[in-house]
């Protein structure tokens, strides 16, 4: 079946369990991310984002993806693919489309920093560059709703499929959020929760891990690791022993055996150790992500 395709045109908004704004926020989308258009729902619509996780958002916060890219090209087809290739047709190949590498990036009217701001965009968003050249360390970018802003050049990389990120790579980045709170559902500067505190990490260097720690566990996409075989970048995840692997409830990324970093509940993002408690003793598995590009 296609869906229609639609572009997030908030800084981030609360992805939720029911078309209801006191549900469950159970993830985010960010601005710019292209997203199927599932159904509706007093005044609520039904997503689907790149990793394939669906989630009720405001319905206004969804701008129609004709509005930004000017192509026809606004249906996507429902294949039921595993994440990264169902994300391809989400992302798309636009050449003018980047990422803001920035943890937190103001949007603004013009290209000057006493301008108005328009909304600050977090870590991850998806900006569309528009016709003209930088002005002053500023870029011009589309709105979704039309019109024009700018964002500091500094903040702006390339699309993260340009090339593969070696793992020493990802551990450098995952350093960068150090600090960042802990928010069940979040997957933005503003807050985090474990898994996607690695998604993130992930995909700002081009590989798109599922949303949930039970579904990272069990990717295809990924390989099994001892705990003896560990590396920078692994994924260690921590919980129960339910056998379909939903026993699953934590998540960290391995720094230099036994350390790991991970988005801790009431702490945030944070070092720890695999051989201190509670770790040592709710330590389940671990796999290696293989790095797409």
């Amino acid at each position: 079946m296609d869906r229609p395709v639609g572009i997030i045109c908030r800084n981030v908004v609360s992805m939720r369990c029911r078309p209801d704004a006191l549900s469950e926020s159970v993830s985010q989308a960010l601005w710019g991310e292209r997203v199927a258009l599932m159904a509706d729902s007093r005044g609520f619509a039904l997503i689907e984002t790149p990793d394939g996780y669906r989630g009720w958002v405001i319905a206004d916060a969804v701008c129609p993806a004709l509005s930004l890219t000017g192509r026809s090209s606004t249906r996507l087809r429902d294949t039921g693919a595993e994440p990264a290739a169902h994300a391809s047709g989400l992302w798309g190949t636009d050449e003018q489309e980047r990422v803001i590498g920035e943890l937190l990036a103001p949007l603004r009217t013009q290209p000057r920093s006493d301008a108005r701001p328009i909304t600050l965009l977090t870590i991850g968003a998806r900006v569309t560059m528009a016709a003209g050249s930088d002005d002053d360390g500023y870029a011009p970018i589309a709105l979704p709703g039309g019109g024009i802003g700018f964002v500091e050049t500094s903040a702006i990389r390339e699309p993260p499929s340009a090339r593969i990120a070696s793992r020493e790579e990802l551990a450098h980045e995952a350093f960068r959020f150090m600090g960042i709170p802990y928010l069940w559902g979040g997957r933005s500067t503003f807050g985090m929760d474990c898994s996607g505190f690695v998604q993130m990490v992930y995909g700002l260097h081009g590989t798109i891990l599922p949303r949930d720690a039970y579904l990272q566990a069990a990717w295809t996409g990924a390989e099994p690791v001892e705990r003896n075989g560990l590396s920078p970048g692994d994924l260690v995840f921590f919980g129960g022993d339910d056998p379909r692997g939903r026993g699953i409830t934590h998540v960290g990324m391995a720094l230099d055996p036994p350390d790991f970093i991970h988005a801790a509940g009431g702490t945030g993002v944070t070092i720890s150790s695999l051989e201190d408690l509670p770790y040592s003793a709710i330590y389940r598995c671990a796999v290696r992500p293989r790095l797409t590009a």
